[in-house]
């Protein structure tokens, strides 16, 4: 009886061991990501009894088959305590094309992906020389995630001043088209009045036909005689 309880608590003892060996030092503990985000987000873990810093990680992106179709490799600036859990933003994939992330609600039938989280290295401007590291100075840093960002950034900023532009042309435009109409109206009016004519019933006839054609037969005509007031 003896025997077998220390058996037992050996093989609790090797398992617990193997479970914590087997933890990276920074593990990926969730991944978001919906049709209409433009970054996604992901929660990365601290397992070891240090603050963490300065993660750099690579993400395959799968198929629902779990095939890869794509891979980016992602430096961030985050702070995680030991044992704790931090969210930070990574572009998101193929967000053009509406992608989602399978286990963030859709509804909508956009296309799915999974993704796959390989740790690459840590605390790389802290101590050059732990465990992870692979750097040897803070200026070799390389934020993927934040040039790509920026890129974006600078490419949607560009798409919406492109589309002010020219709604704005094409305000300008009808304003211009709007204050000629109008303009020719007052003109007919005015004819109509200095030859003593129907200023309504003239720009009623300019309505029906054009505004162009009516001055041009005002300015034939001429002046009413006598009689001829009403038209």
């Amino acid at each position: 009886m003896k025997r077998s309880v220390i058996t037992i608590v050996c093989v609790l003892v090797s398992f617990l061991a193997f479970a914590q060996g087997g933890h990276e030092p920074v593990s990926m503990a969730s991944y978001e990501q919906g049709w209409m985000d433009d970054f996604a987000t992901i929660a990365l873990k601290n397992n070891t009894d240090k603050p963490i810093r300065n993660v750099t990680f690579e993400l395959t992106y799968l198929d629902m088959n779990g095939d890869a179709m794509d891979y980016e490799q992602y430096s961030v600036n985050v702070d995680i305590e030991p044992g704790r859990t931090k969210k930070t933003n990574v572009p998101a994939y193929e967000d053009e094309r509406h992608y989602h992330y399978y286990a963030t609600p859709d509804g909508e039938g956009h296309p799915k992906f999974k993704v796959k989280y390989e740790l690459k290295r840590y605390n790389s401007d802290i101590d050059h020389e732990d465990e992870g590291s692979e750097l040897s100075s803070p200026s070799a840093w390389v934020v993927k995630a934040d040039s790509t960002s920026v890129d974006k950034g600078l490419n949607r900023l560009e798409g919406w001043l492109t589309d002010g532009v020219s709604l704005i042309i094409l305000l300008l435009c009808l304003l211009i088209f709007l204050g000629m109409s109008v303009g020719l109206y007052i003109l007919v009016a005015v004819l109509a009045r200095n030859r003593h004519r129907s200023v309504l019933l003239w720009v009623l006839l300019s309505i029906l036909a054009s505004p162009v054609v009516i001055a041009i037969i005002l300015l034939i005509i001429g002046e009413a005689k006598d009689g001829e007031r009403a038209l």
